[in-house]
């Protein structure tokens, strides 16, 4: 049997059963412990905060879901008549995970619990399961962007279409100069 992998911090990738892409764990502050394989901090069970430790997995199609209790809870409350009731959409991914992640190594306990490993897994309350998986490869549809990076596409696409009506009207004002 061979060691045990354990999870880091902003070096591993968890992706969300109802999320659009795949993000890294993050923390505020270490747990004192580094891993020798890639010399960043070592993630325990109690590393599952929004906002501090998972920053969010794109769009949630959580609700969109007709199995899952909270799109349940919305239908029939729009079928009542509760017009206040969110509608059943895609929205921005606000995890809530209130309970620590589950499958840790017992074994090795930092800070009181258990190291996080490829086996682990954490329940988000709007039923989506997060694991730990491999890192996006480039061209994937899940990975995650910088704003910056998200306005180097946007502009490149903008450049791209600007070059694409030159060419055409250049096309055209040499066609109207043969005649």
């Amino acid at each position: 049997m061979g060691a045990k992998e354990y999870m880091t911090m902003m070096s591993d990738y968890t992706k969300c059963t109802y999320g659009s892409m795949k993000n890294q764990i993050n923390m505020r502050d270490d747990h004192g412990v580094l891993s020798r394989k890639t010399g960043k901090a070592v993630l325990n069970a109690n590393d599952h905060k929004w906002q501090e430790n998972i920053l969010g997995y794109g769009m949630c199609s959580a609700f969109c879901d007709d199995n899952n209790e909270y799109a349940q809870l919305i239908n029939s409350a729009q079928q009542n008549g509760n017009r206040f009731v969110r509608p059943r959409v895609k929205c921005v991914c606000h995890a809530r995970t209130e309970e620590a992640w589950r499958d840790g190594d017992k074994h090795f306990v930092i800070e009181g619990a258990p190291v996080l490993t490829k086996e682990s897994t954490l329940e988000c309350r709007w039923g989506g399961v997060i694991s730990f998986c491999d890192p996006p490869k480039p061209g994937d549809d899940d990975v995650p962007q910088t704003m910056g990076e998200k306005a180097a596409g946007a502009i490149a696409g903008v450049a791209s279409s600007l070059k694409k009506e030159t060419e055409a009207i250049k096309k055209s004002l040499t066609k109207d100069n043969t005649k």
